[in-house]
């Protein structure tokens, strides 16, 4: 059995699967994440993208804009959020948060991500590993998520990526971020390596034929 996660192996063992298994992740091809500086100068500038008629999206988005942004907005004015994704409903699109830019559908994920600072993923429902995250970390992005939006994702707080469940503790973790724009650069460049040692595709692959071969 190859399950995607930890956690989906460890459900069907309970289940009662008995035969070999081993937890395989979604791979990157990390030949087309190259690395970029990660823009954590001057103002910093944030970011979501993901299919935005998926609901667990369209409830982080709403989640967040209603609960988190208006407090970053008033306390840092030149502070934007930038909204990526196809199918956004008419509520995202009539929305009138300050400095909340609905990009809609891009002709490049990887060049909208290269173009913020920080990347925001408030999941609170759904399962499996987030691809998006991962091409965030590969491209030296600081991922600001929630212990599920981490499903599978084995990375380190404020080392290798920002962990926030509450309203309270996202507020804190972008405070983190305008007050050590240092340490976010080495947050990024962590994130790139956690990648390349735990999602590499030629490693992922490796991993695999080892475990066929035993």
């Amino acid at each position: 059995l190859v399950a995607i996660t930890e956690k989906d192996l460890a459900y069907f063992q309970n289940l009662g699967f008995r035969g070999e298994g081993i937890s395989v992740p979604v791979g990157i091809d990390l030949k087309k994440y190259e690395s970029t500086p990660t823009l954590t100068q001057n103002n910093l500038t944030f970011s979501f993208i993901g299919s935005l008629d998926w609901m667990p999206n369209q409830q982080g988005v709403q989640w967040f804009l209603e609960e988190v942004w208006p407090t970053v907005a008033k306390k840092y004015p030149t502070a934007k959020f930038h909204i990526a994704g196809r199918h956004a409903p008419g509520w995202l699109l009539q929305q009138t948060h300050q400095n909340v830019v609905i990009e809609g559908e891009v002709d490049s994920a990887i060049d909208f991500i290269r173009q913020h600072s920080i990347m925001v993923v408030p999941l609170f429902s759904g399962s499996g590993i987030r691809v998006k995250i991962l091409e965030g970390m590969a491209l030296n992005r600081v991922i600001v998520t929630t212990n599920l939006g981490m499903e599978g994702i084995d990375a380190k707080h404020r080392k290798e990526i920002l962990i926030a469940d509450t309203k309270a503790a996202f507020l804190e973790e972008i405070e983190y971020c305008f007050l050590h724009q240092k340490e976010l650069d080495e947050v990024g460049e962590n994130a790139r390596g956690f990648i390349k040692g735990n999602f590499d595709n030629l490693i992922l692959g490796e991993r695999l034929r080892r475990f066929y071969e035993s």
